[in-house]
């Protein structure tokens, strides 16, 4: 979807985005949430830090 939303904007159906948005994105973050949490214990990052910019 990325790709139709960044290349081919004319072909955008509002509505589709719409029920993704709504319907598939609270799912989503939902399944992401334990991965985050998991990845944030695995490197040591607490809310309120600052990211690393480092290379």
């Amino acid at each position: 979807m990325r790709n139709v939303l960044a290349h081919e904007y004319g072909t955008v159906v509002p509505d589709k985005i719409y029920e993704v948005v709504t319907d598939h994105l609270p799912e989503l973050l939902i399944r992401l949430a334990p991965l985050i949490e998991s990845l944030e214990q695995d490197v040591g990052w607490q809310p309120g830090d600052a990211p690393d910019s480092s290379p």
